[in-house]
């Protein structure tokens, strides 16, 4: 496996501001589904003090009507 094959494999990550863009949302929206675990936003992960979001789970979370199984 070469390297191009390592990084085509690995998730597409976004940050808090790029899905608050995209999903017309405000950052402090984000912050508090995430903090009050409704399932109301997407699956997040951090990563230090960054909190990123898969691409993947964005968008099948927008297929389930913006509500993501707990």
């Amino acid at each position: 496996m070469n390297n191009h094959e390592v990084t085509s494999s690995l998730p597409a990550l976004i940050t808090e501001q790029e899905l608050s863009q995209y999903i017309h949302k405000s950052i402090s929206w984000l912050q508090e589904q995430r903090w009050r675990s409704t399932g109301r936003a997407p699956q997040h992960l951090k990563i230090g003090r960054t909190v990123m979001y898969d691409i993947n789970d964005v968008h099948s979370w927008l297929e389930n009507g913006g509500v993501r199984e707990i």
